[in-house]
């Protein structure tokens, strides 16, 4: 049943960002970015891929369908079948463990605190 509901709002939300995109030509022909943004934009994809895959599951999807599809709390707590608290309670742990992580990704490589790469 998740997974049904998760698939068809994927695809509607598809639907319509493709509609969006069809209707603004300027989104179509997106213009070249500057390579080292490319870079760094790529490297932090791939940190920040690696901590949520680090999270536990339940945390992970409370996560993504909130900030990344922009479920609200109470539709994120229907697709779970639990209370909104839970889902709150999900998602505060999810972003501190994020938070943890990413602050431990840029420590270690001296990111912030003055040193150039």
């Amino acid at each position: 049943m998740i997974v049904r509901r998760l698939f068809l709002e994927k695809h509607r939300r598809a639907e319509r960002q493709l509609r969006l995109i069809e209707a603004d030509a300027t989104l179509m022909d997106p213009p070249i970015g500057n390579l080292e943004e490319e870079m760094l934009r790529g490297a932090l994809s791939e940190e920040m891929s690696n901590a949520l895959a680090a999270l536990p599951e339940e945390w992970r999807t409370c996560l993504l369908l909130r900030e990344v599809q922009g479920f609200s709390y109470q539709e994120i707590a229907e697709i779970f079948e639990c209370p909104v608290g839970t889902v709150r309670s999900r998602l505060a742990r999810a972003r501190a463990e994020l938070l943890v992580s990413l602050h431990t990704y840029a420590a270690e490589r001296g990111i912030g605190q003055g040193e150039r790469r």
